[in-house]
């Protein structure tokens, strides 16, 4: 028996030194796997409240409980919330790691490795926005220059990375300074109220981040990528009345939402500077032309 737990040792350690090695990214991918059903459907609830905090600013609510809208919506938003969490989470392991060292030095390889991570989910955003603008994507201008949404994007990544950056790293220094100055059972002591911390740190992020994000993001988003931006369009009506309103001189038709029941315009006066928002039932809707 003794020898047999001697040869599956050595396997054990080697198994832990492989999975401490890996990033911490892939570490956190079983984790995602574990609870995907849960986050799926905060992701739907969050996608069913961004989109009906859009549509309410023009006075109309979707409460329709199963819309592919608020799956597209839900996922665009955890791919931000991915774009922030995931290069947070390697850059505490990598503070962790590096616990040790000056803090001089730490500063220096959180800016390092801020500026590489960022490259690269700029390249993706860049991507994602090319692709998305099909079919003009091969046009030198959709290469050189990004979509107003994925700018709003990218730039709320960017700015909730750094705050959180560097929170982390003013956390390092405070924790640096107080527990040199306490006994060794002081963190196990303290780390229900950690937790407790943690919990109202997610809280108010979220607060915060969701509501910024449908102001500021989602309506300048396409909505084929999940976002709420108004699509140019030319609409016949079967009722005279609501066709006077969609074709009258001078104005132009956007789509802003389509469910199963009714259509959703946005009439805009650029010489009035007047915006209307008709709501019309699907069966008084003869056509939709969009602008290409």
């Amino acid at each position: 028996m003794d020898v047999e737990a001697s040869e599956e040792s050595p396997k054990t350690d080697g198994m832990c030194d492989l999975e401490e090695r890996l990033p911490a990214v892939v570490r956190l991918l079983p984790k995602v796997h574990q609870y995907g059903l849960g986050i799926a459907l905060c992701l739907y609830i969050v996608g069913f409240v961004i989109t009906n905090m859009f549509l309410a600013s023009f006075g109309a609510v979707s409460f329709d409980i199963v819309s592919t809208r608020y799956v597209l919506a839900g996922l665009m938003f955890g791919l931000f919330v991915a774009a922030v969490v995931l290069p947070l989470h390697g850059l505490f392991f990598q503070l962790v790691r590096r616990h040790g060292e000056p803090l001089g030095a730490i500063a220096s390889h959180t800016l390092k490795y801020s500026v590489n991570t960022y490259i690269a989910i700029a390249a993706g955003v860049f991507a994602v926005q090319s692709i998305s603008s099909l079919p003009a994507w091969m046009t030198l201008r959709s290469f050189v220059l990004f979509h107003p949404g994925w700018v709003r994007l990218l730039t709320l990544v960017v700015v909730s990375y750094l705050v959180s950056a560097v929170l982390i790293l003013v956390g390092v220094v405070v924790a640096r300074r107080t527990m040199a100055k306490r006994p060794a059972d002081y963190r196990a002591e303290y780390a229900p109220l950690a937790g407790w911390a943690n919990f109202y740190v997610w809280a108010v992020a979220v607060a915060i981040v969701v509501p910024l994000y449908g102001s500021q993001v989602y309506p300048y988003i396409p909505q084929q990528m999940g976002g709420g931006e108004p699509i140019r369009i030319a609409a016949v009506a079967a009722k005279p009345d609501v066709q006077k309103e969609l074709a009258r001189a001078g104005r132009e038709i956007y789509l802003i939402d389509r469910t199963s029941g009714r259509t959703v315009f946005l009439c805009v006066d650029e010489k009035k500077k007047s915006r209307r928002v008709l709501e019309v039932n699907n069966s008084e809707v003869l056509s939709i032309t969009h602008d290409l």
